[in-house]
């Protein structure tokens, strides 16, 4: 039998000057991974969010969630004009709700069109990977 235990550790929203955010249910309709494919005994998929600066800001932080363990992980961000402008890797060993600090914030100007995409890679051939938001 398999038993799960969830624990939420909440922040206060005044962290941050702005939440860019998808507010869907991820069980219900939400953005999940575009097409997973097998690669090398891994199941590999990512998922993005495009969105538009509120003011000139720095995002600091990423979302994510993922129902896998021993996930490794890339954060890439760009501003729509460039290729990636930031690429953050790192792995996580238990299922969970994620926030990262990025080592370098990413800058965006009031109006610009922005994305983040999470991309993940799972050693598990019949991985269910999630997405993610963006609190910024």
């Amino acid at each position: 039998s398999t038993s799960v235990a969830v624990f939420y550790e909440l922040r206060p929203s005044a962290e941050y000057d702005s939440i860019y955010q998808y507010d869907g249910s991820l069980s219900n309709g939400g953005i999940y991974s575009i097409e997973p494919i097998i690669e090398d005994g891994m199941t590999v998929a990512s998922s993005m969010n495009v969105y538009t600066a509120s003011g000139d800001e720095l995002i600091t932080h990423v979302s994510f969630e993922t129902f896998n363990t021993h996930v490794s992980y890339a954060v890439l961000v760009t501003n729509g004009t460039e290729d990636f402008m930031y690429v953050q890797e790192g792995e996580l060993v238990s299922p969970g709700y994620y926030t990262v600090e990025l080592t370098t914030p990413v800058s965006v100007r009031e109006g610009e069109t922005f994305a983040v995409a999470v991309a993940f890679a799972v050693p598990d051939t019949s991985a269910n990977i999630s997405s993610f938001d963006s609190p910024g």
